[in-house]
Order: C-alpha cells, then sequence, then structure tokens
C-alpha cells in the first residue's frame, strides 16, 4: 500500500462525517476556497510525524501520526451567547469526529489535541468560530 493509499481515506472519511453534521452548511478540504454558506468547516492537513514500528524481511512498518485542523466559521456578527452560538457547533464537529474513533475502519484511532473557540480574520472580515485539532494513527507498509 502507498503513502497517498494510506492517507487520503482518512481525509475522505473526515469530510464524510463533517458533510452529514446538520449544524454545518459547507465543508472545505484541499481546495481554493472564500467564506460562505456559514457555517462551514475548513479541513487542514497539518504535519504528519512517522515512527518506524518494526522491520521485517518485506519492510518496515510506520506508524503515521496524522494531524489536522478543523477551522469552524460560524459567523460574521459577534455571538450573543458563546455557549449557544460557538460552542454548541463546534461541539457537533467534535463529537461527529470522536464518535467512530476509527473513521470507519481507516485509522486505529483518531482523537482530539486541542479545541479553542475563538476568531479569525479572512480578507480583512472577522469571523467567530474556533479551531478543533485531532490526531489520527494510522498504522502503514510501504510498497
Amino acid at each position: 500500500m502507498g503513502l497517498y493509499n494510506a492517507y487520503k481515506p482518512v481525509f475522505d472519511d473526515v469530510k464524510t462525517k463533517l458533510d452529514a453534521i446538520d449544524s454545518i452548511q459547507r465543508v472545505v478540504m484541499a481546495e481554493r476556497f472564500s467564506v460562505t454558506n456559514l457555517p462551514m468547516c475548513v479541513v487542514n492537513m497539518d504535519e504528519t510525524p512517522i515512527d518506524r514500528l518494526t522491520i521485517s524481511k518485506v519492510g518496515p512498518k510506520l506508524a503515521l501520526n496524522i494531524s489536522f485542523s478543523v477551522i469552524i466559521f460560524v459567523m460574521e456578527t459577534e455571538p450573543t451567547d458563546w455557549m449557544t452560538d460557538i460552542i454548541s457547533i463546534m461541539g457537533d464537529v467534535f463529537d461527529a469526529l470522536v464518535a467512530d474513533n476509527h473513521l470507519s475502519g481507516t485509522v486505529l484511532d483518531v482523537w482530539p489535541t486541542m479545541f479553542t473557540p475563538g476568531e479569525a480574520m479572512v480578507k480583512d472580515r472577522l469571523y467567530y468560530g474556533g479551531i478543533i485539532r485531532f490526531q489520527a494513527l494510522v498504522h502503514f507498509t510501504p510498497g
């Protein structure tokens, strides 16, 4: 199995799970985008540290520690109630990805590493939402 065949299904399943969330209107991953149709998620592929697990006659078995971030743009106006307006939608994203910690069998485990509500400037516009970082473990044999 090549790296692409171990890596891409993880993100395909992440996008599928995020697309199924009723409170999210749009999911963008690995493509150009503009911030429209809020609330929306942007999936960013972050660093992937690699560890060697074993070496055998067929080659090494590697552990891919795939890191990714989900940026959630919820609204352009300042929230009246952060818990209701922002945290509830971020919670929907969090729950969708940890409910099946094997991501339909594409990973050995996925877990959140950071949950940060906040605001972001994009093209001189202020958006409210947050970011959730995740890590996913995949065992992989190159070749």
